[in-house]
Protein backbone atom coordinates (compact mmCIF):
# COMPACT_ATOMS: atom_id res chain seq x y z
CA UNK A 1 0.00 0.00 0.00
CA UNK A 2 2.89 2.34 1.03
CA UNK A 3 4.87 1.34 -2.06
CA UNK A 4 1.66 2.14 -4.52
CA UNK A 5 1.34 5.18 -3.00
CA UNK A 6 4.91 6.36 -3.31
CA UNK A 7 5.14 5.50 -7.02
CA UNK A 8 1.82 7.36 -7.59
CA UNK A 9 3.47 10.52 -5.73
CA UNK A 10 6.80 9.83 -8.37
CA UNK A 11 4.44 10.20 -10.89
CA UNK A 12 2.46 12.99 -10.23
CA UNK A 13 5.94 14.98 -9.86
CA UNK A 14 7.20 13.46 -13.14
CA UNK A 15 3.87 14.47 -14.51
CA UNK A 16 4.55 18.10 -12.83
CA UNK A 17 8.16 18.57 -14.23
CA UNK A 18 6.95 17.52 -17.83
CA UNK A 19 4.52 20.04 -17.89
CA UNK A 20 6.64 22.49 -16.41
CA UNK A 21 9.15 21.91 -19.62
CA UNK A 22 6.21 22.52 -21.72
CA UNK A 23 5.85 26.04 -20.73
CA UNK A 24 9.55 26.95 -19.79
CA UNK A 25 10.48 30.38 -21.62
CA UNK A 26 12.28 30.40 -24.15
CA UNK A 27 16.26 32.26 -24.45
CA UNK A 28 14.83 35.53 -25.56
CA UNK A 29 18.08 36.67 -26.40
CA UNK A 30 18.76 33.99 -28.79
CA UNK A 31 15.01 34.55 -30.12
CA UNK A 32 16.14 38.35 -30.92
CA UNK A 33 19.24 37.40 -32.66
CA UNK A 34 17.91 35.07 -34.92
CA UNK A 35 14.60 37.54 -35.97
CA UNK A 36 16.80 40.48 -36.30
CA UNK A 37 19.84 39.74 -37.60
CA UNK A 38 21.65 42.93 -37.16
CA UNK A 39 21.40 42.51 -33.71
CA UNK A 40 24.00 40.03 -33.44
CA UNK A 41 26.82 42.00 -33.15
CA UNK A 42 25.82 44.63 -30.51
CA UNK A 43 26.23 44.47 -26.94
CA UNK A 44 24.13 42.33 -24.65
CA UNK A 45 23.09 43.94 -21.52
CA UNK A 46 23.71 41.72 -19.57
CA UNK A 47 26.96 41.74 -20.52
CA UNK A 48 27.69 45.47 -20.21
CA UNK A 49 29.55 46.64 -16.97
CA UNK A 50 28.33 47.35 -13.52
CA UNK A 51 28.76 50.97 -11.95
CA UNK A 52 29.71 48.85 -8.66
CA UNK A 53 28.59 48.63 -5.76
CA UNK A 54 30.38 51.45 -3.90
CA UNK A 55 29.26 53.91 -6.69
CA UNK A 56 25.51 52.80 -6.42
CA UNK A 57 25.33 53.07 -2.57
CA UNK A 58 26.93 56.54 -3.39
CA UNK A 59 24.63 57.74 -5.95
CA UNK A 60 21.59 55.39 -4.80
CA UNK A 61 19.69 59.09 -3.35
CA UNK A 62 20.30 60.53 -6.14
CA UNK A 63 19.13 58.26 -8.44
CA UNK A 64 15.97 57.53 -6.46
CA UNK A 65 15.36 61.89 -6.57
CA UNK A 66 16.20 61.72 -10.63
CA UNK A 67 13.67 59.28 -10.81
CA UNK A 68 10.94 60.48 -8.37
CA UNK A 69 10.96 63.73 -10.64
CA UNK A 70 10.23 62.55 -14.08
CA UNK A 71 6.57 62.08 -14.98
CA UNK A 72 7.73 58.15 -16.56
CA UNK A 73 7.76 57.05 -13.15
CA UNK A 74 5.95 53.71 -12.28
CA UNK A 75 4.79 53.98 -8.50
CA UNK A 76 2.08 53.22 -6.85
CA UNK A 77 0.24 53.57 -3.77
CA UNK A 78 0.80 49.99 -2.49
CA UNK A 79 4.11 49.41 -4.68
CA UNK A 80 7.21 51.74 -5.31
CA UNK A 81 9.59 50.69 -7.93
CA UNK A 82 12.17 52.87 -6.85
CA UNK A 83 11.77 51.95 -3.54
CA UNK A 84 12.18 48.11 -4.19
CA UNK A 85 14.74 48.32 -7.18
CA UNK A 86 17.33 50.51 -4.44
CA UNK A 87 16.07 49.20 -1.27
CA UNK A 88 14.04 46.10 -0.64
CA UNK A 89 14.74 43.85 -3.86
CA UNK A 90 18.66 45.92 -4.36
CA UNK A 91 20.75 43.87 -6.97
CA UNK A 92 24.04 45.69 -7.76
CA UNK A 93 24.12 43.12 -10.83
CA UNK A 94 20.81 44.60 -12.50
CA UNK A 95 22.55 47.84 -12.67
CA UNK A 96 24.88 48.84 -15.69
CA UNK A 97 26.35 51.35 -17.64
CA UNK A 98 26.69 52.67 -21.18
CA UNK A 99 26.77 55.54 -23.27
CA UNK A 100 23.19 55.01 -24.57
CA UNK A 101 22.37 58.24 -26.19
CA UNK A 102 25.54 59.16 -27.33
CA UNK A 103 26.77 62.10 -25.83
CA UNK A 104 29.85 60.87 -24.74
CA UNK A 105 28.35 60.53 -20.88
CA UNK A 106 27.80 57.57 -18.98
CA UNK A 107 24.35 56.47 -18.97
CA UNK A 108 23.34 54.34 -15.54
CA UNK A 109 20.47 51.55 -16.62
CA UNK A 110 18.25 49.01 -14.38
CA UNK A 111 17.73 46.37 -16.22
CA UNK A 112 15.36 43.79 -14.20
CA UNK A 113 12.22 42.54 -12.88
CA UNK A 114 9.26 45.36 -12.92
CA UNK A 115 8.40 45.09 -9.27
CA UNK A 116 5.37 46.22 -9.22
CA UNK A 117 4.36 44.33 -12.20
CA UNK A 118 4.53 41.46 -14.21
CA UNK A 119 7.07 41.15 -16.56
CA UNK A 120 10.45 43.11 -17.04
CA UNK A 121 11.39 46.74 -17.49
CA UNK A 122 14.08 49.39 -17.67
CA UNK A 123 14.88 52.87 -16.31
CA UNK A 124 17.96 54.52 -17.77
CA UNK A 125 19.31 57.99 -15.74
CA UNK A 126 21.24 60.01 -18.17
CA UNK A 127 24.93 60.79 -17.89
CA UNK A 128 26.25 63.86 -17.27
CA UNK A 129 29.03 66.35 -16.85
CA UNK A 130 28.27 65.68 -13.06
CA UNK A 131 28.41 62.13 -13.60
CA UNK A 132 24.12 62.22 -12.99
CA UNK A 133 22.14 64.80 -15.37
CA UNK A 134 19.02 65.79 -14.04
CA UNK A 135 17.31 64.82 -17.22
CA UNK A 136 14.33 62.80 -16.62
CA UNK A 137 14.90 58.96 -16.70
CA UNK A 138 13.56 56.93 -19.61
CA UNK A 139 11.40 54.19 -18.74
CA UNK A 140 11.09 50.50 -21.28
CA UNK A 141 8.41 48.18 -19.78
CA UNK A 142 10.06 45.69 -21.53
CA UNK A 143 12.94 43.20 -21.15
CA UNK A 144 16.12 45.49 -22.38
CA UNK A 145 18.18 42.61 -24.44
CA UNK A 146 20.85 44.56 -26.11
CA UNK A 147 22.33 47.80 -27.02
CA UNK A 148 24.61 49.50 -30.85
CA UNK A 149 27.75 50.72 -29.02
CA UNK A 150 27.92 53.28 -32.18
CA UNK A 151 26.11 54.38 -35.44
CA UNK A 152 22.16 54.80 -34.52
CA UNK A 153 22.04 53.44 -31.08
CA UNK A 154 19.41 51.35 -31.57
CA UNK A 155 18.32 48.91 -28.95
CA UNK A 156 16.38 45.50 -29.17
CA UNK A 157 13.56 44.31 -26.65
CA UNK A 158 11.18 42.05 -25.60
CA UNK A 159 7.98 42.04 -24.23
CA UNK A 160 7.02 39.04 -22.87
CA UNK A 161 3.45 37.35 -22.18
CA UNK A 162 1.96 37.05 -19.28
CA UNK A 163 -0.99 35.98 -17.37
CA UNK A 164 -1.84 33.65 -19.76
CA UNK A 165 -0.99 35.31 -22.66
CA UNK A 166 0.97 33.24 -25.18
CA UNK A 167 2.37 35.81 -27.41
CA UNK A 168 5.66 37.31 -27.21
CA UNK A 169 6.73 40.28 -28.45
CA UNK A 170 10.22 41.67 -30.19
CA UNK A 171 11.46 45.09 -31.30
CA UNK A 172 14.43 47.10 -32.32
CA UNK A 173 13.95 50.71 -32.04
CA UNK A 174 15.43 53.94 -30.40
CA UNK A 175 15.46 54.97 -26.69
CA UNK A 176 12.78 57.80 -27.89
CA UNK A 177 10.69 54.87 -29.21
CA UNK A 178 11.83 50.88 -28.57
CA UNK A 179 9.64 49.90 -31.13
CA UNK A 180 9.98 52.07 -34.05
CA UNK A 181 11.75 50.44 -36.47
CA UNK A 182 10.51 46.48 -36.03
CA UNK A 183 8.48 43.99 -34.43
CA UNK A 184 7.73 40.47 -34.33
CA UNK A 185 4.86 38.68 -32.42
CA UNK A 186 5.72 35.11 -32.02
CA UNK A 187 4.18 31.98 -29.79
CA UNK A 188 6.23 31.52 -26.53
CA UNK A 189 6.55 28.12 -27.43
CA UNK A 190 8.40 28.47 -30.34
CA UNK A 191 10.90 26.04 -30.77
CA UNK A 192 14.12 26.80 -31.91
CA UNK A 193 15.94 23.43 -32.88
CA UNK A 194 19.78 23.56 -31.98
CA UNK A 195 20.97 22.49 -35.50
CA UNK A 196 19.64 25.32 -37.49
CA UNK A 197 21.38 27.34 -40.65
CA UNK A 198 20.86 30.74 -40.33
CA UNK A 199 19.90 32.12 -43.80
CA UNK A 200 18.28 35.78 -44.90
CA UNK A 201 15.82 34.63 -47.86
CA UNK A 202 12.76 35.92 -49.60
CA UNK A 203 9.34 34.10 -49.52
CA UNK A 204 5.97 34.03 -51.32
CA UNK A 205 3.90 31.67 -50.90
CA UNK A 206 2.10 30.15 -53.93
CA UNK A 207 -0.72 28.35 -51.64
CA UNK A 208 -2.28 28.90 -48.32
CA UNK A 209 0.46 29.40 -46.00
CA UNK A 210 0.64 27.47 -42.64
CA UNK A 211 2.72 29.16 -39.53
CA UNK A 212 3.56 26.60 -36.68
CA UNK A 213 5.58 27.29 -33.75
CA UNK A 214 7.37 24.14 -33.74
CA UNK A 215 8.99 22.46 -36.89
CA UNK A 216 6.24 19.47 -37.32
CA UNK A 217 3.13 18.98 -38.49
CA UNK A 218 0.34 19.02 -36.13
CA UNK A 219 -2.71 19.55 -36.86
CA UNK A 220 -5.07 17.81 -33.97
CA UNK A 221 -8.02 20.12 -32.33
CA UNK A 222 -6.73 20.93 -28.56
CA UNK A 223 -9.98 20.96 -27.02
CA UNK A 224 -8.10 22.73 -23.62
CA UNK A 225 -6.48 25.63 -25.48
CA UNK A 226 -9.66 26.31 -27.62
CA UNK A 227 -11.65 26.53 -24.27
CA UNK A 228 -8.42 28.80 -22.66
CA UNK A 229 -8.49 30.91 -26.24
CA UNK A 230 -11.96 31.05 -26.73
CA UNK A 231 -10.63 30.12 -30.40
CA UNK A 232 -10.09 26.81 -32.23
CA UNK A 233 -6.74 26.10 -31.97
CA UNK A 234 -5.47 23.50 -33.88
CA UNK A 235 -2.41 21.46 -33.11
CA UNK A 236 0.88 23.78 -33.70
CA UNK A 237 -0.83 25.99 -35.84
CA UNK A 238 -0.65 29.90 -34.66
CA UNK A 239 -1.43 31.57 -38.13
CA UNK A 240 -2.87 31.07 -41.17
CA UNK A 241 -2.39 33.05 -44.44
CA UNK A 242 -4.23 33.20 -48.09
CA UNK A 243 -1.77 32.41 -50.93
CA UNK A 244 0.40 35.50 -51.62
CA UNK A 245 1.86 36.17 -48.75
CA UNK A 246 4.71 37.24 -48.21
CA UNK A 247 7.85 37.37 -45.88
CA UNK A 248 11.66 36.85 -45.05
CA UNK A 249 13.19 33.18 -43.49
CA UNK A 250 15.78 33.76 -41.03
CA UNK A 251 16.50 30.02 -40.19
CA UNK A 252 16.23 26.76 -41.72
CA UNK A 253 16.21 23.45 -40.30
CA UNK A 254 15.74 19.88 -41.96
CA UNK A 255 14.13 17.26 -39.54
CA UNK A 256 15.26 13.80 -39.21
CA UNK A 257 12.94 12.24 -41.86
CA UNK A 258 14.26 14.21 -44.56
CA UNK A 259 11.63 17.28 -44.60
CA UNK A 260 12.44 20.79 -44.77
CA UNK A 261 11.23 24.21 -42.98
CA UNK A 262 11.72 27.50 -42.45
CA UNK A 263 11.37 30.37 -39.53
CA UNK A 264 9.65 32.84 -41.88
CA UNK A 265 8.61 36.38 -40.79
CA UNK A 266 5.43 37.61 -42.67
CA UNK A 267 5.65 40.95 -44.13
CA UNK A 268 3.24 43.69 -42.48
CA UNK A 269 1.64 44.36 -46.16
CA UNK A 270 0.37 40.78 -46.18
CA UNK A 271 -1.68 41.18 -43.15
CA UNK A 272 -4.51 41.66 -45.01
CA UNK A 273 -4.24 38.08 -46.04
CA UNK A 274 -4.03 36.68 -42.45
CA UNK A 275 -6.86 34.39 -41.15
CA UNK A 276 -7.62 32.71 -38.44
CA UNK A 277 -4.60 34.37 -35.96
CA UNK A 278 -6.83 36.16 -33.18
CA UNK A 279 -2.92 36.61 -31.79
CA UNK A 280 -2.00 37.93 -34.91
CA UNK A 281 1.42 36.26 -34.82
CA UNK A 282 3.69 36.81 -37.71
CA UNK A 283 6.24 34.70 -37.31
CA UNK A 284 6.60 30.81 -37.26
CA UNK A 285 7.64 27.87 -39.04
CA UNK A 286 6.48 27.10 -42.67
CA UNK A 287 6.98 24.43 -44.42
CA UNK A 288 9.70 24.43 -47.75
CA UNK A 289 8.60 22.10 -49.92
Amino acid sequence: MKRGFVLLLFAIVLAARAGAADYERPNHLRVSEILFPETRDWQAVDSLPSPGMDALLRDKERLRAVYLKTEQRREFPECSFITRALDEHFDPEQFKIADLDGDGFDDVIYSGPAQCAEGYAAVIWFGGESALSTKPVKYIPFELLKVEAGGQRRISSCMPGCCGDIVDEYFVGKLVNPRLLARVRVHHKLSLPEEMELVSEEYASQAKLVLRHAPVEDDEYDRNMSGALAHAVFGNVVAEYLPGAKGRVVARFEDDKGARWGLLIVDEASNALRIGAPERINAGWVSLK
